[in-house]
């Protein structure tokens, strides 16, 4: 299994950078035709919850590292598992 960086998924799905662009599909395409899986962290939280992708990304590597929470000012976010008020 490969992790996905952000910058690898967005030059994917936005292309908006040609020659990394390339690269990112060939990855994707290499790894279909390998039967390998592609891992993208915190993406489920992402696409239900109210905060941007770094937010989540910024939670799991906090937990991945033994933080208990995440201090934010997001009012959103504090509704959500993870994270506190400073």
């Amino acid at each position: 299994m490969i992790a996905l960086d952000t910058n690898v998924l967005v030059r994917f799905l936005v292309e908006d950078d040609e020659v990394q662009a390339a690269k990112a599909t060939s990855l994707f395409e290499q790894a279909i035709a390998d039967g390998n899986a592609l891992f993208i962290s915190a993406l489920a939280a992402f696409s239900s919850g109210k905060g941007d992708f770094a937010d989540y990304v910024i939670r799991e590597h906090g937990l991945a590292a033994g933080c208990n929470t995440v201090a934010t000012f997001e009012q959103a976010l504090l509704k959500e598992t993870g994270y506190r008020s400073p």
